[in-house]
Formats: structure tokens, C-alpha cells, sequence
């Protein structure tokens, strides 16, 4: 009896080794998982602002465009 009674302790001891282990990694993968939702939130942020500076510049972009085609228009007219 005191043979089984021993070797029940040593497994209940693994076991509970065993769970410890399991929780401490769960600990580290559950703060992994936060600092990478965090993370996406700021790319998510980074994006969304430089998708506005890139309009901001097509804009700018397209002014220009115009601009020198009406020089190029008034040019054209000087010439002839």
C-alpha cells in the first residue's frame, strides 16, 4: 500500500510540474499576443496616415500637372 501511495505522490508531483511549466509559457504567450495586437493597431495607424500624406501628395501632384500644362498651353500660343 505504501508503494502505491509513494508512486501516486511522484506522478501527482510530474503532473503538477508539468501543469507549471504549461502555465508559465501560456504567461509569456498570452503577453506575445497583446504586444502584437498593439503593434497591428500601430501599423494599422501608420497606414491609414500614410495613405492620407500619399493623397495629400497626388493632389499636390495633380495641381502641378495642370499648372504646367497651361504654361505649356500659353507657350504653345507665344510660339505660333
Amino acid at each position: 500500500m505504501s508503494g502505491t501511495l509513494v508512486l501516486l505522490s511522484i506522478v501527482g508531483g510530474v503532473i503538477s510540474l508539468l501543469l507549471s511549466v504549461i502555465a508559465f509559457f501560456l504567461k509569456f504567450l498570452f503577453q506575445d499576443f497583446r504586444k502584437m495586437q498593439q503593434d497591428f493597431v500601430e501599423i494599422k495607424t501608420r497606414q491609414e496616415s500614410l495613405r492620407g500624406e500619399i493623397d495629400r501628395i497626388s493632389r499636390v501632384l495633380l495641381l502641378l500637372k495642370k499648372q504646367l500644362m497651361r504654361k505649356r498651353g500659353i507657350s504653345d500660343l507665344i510660339k505660333e
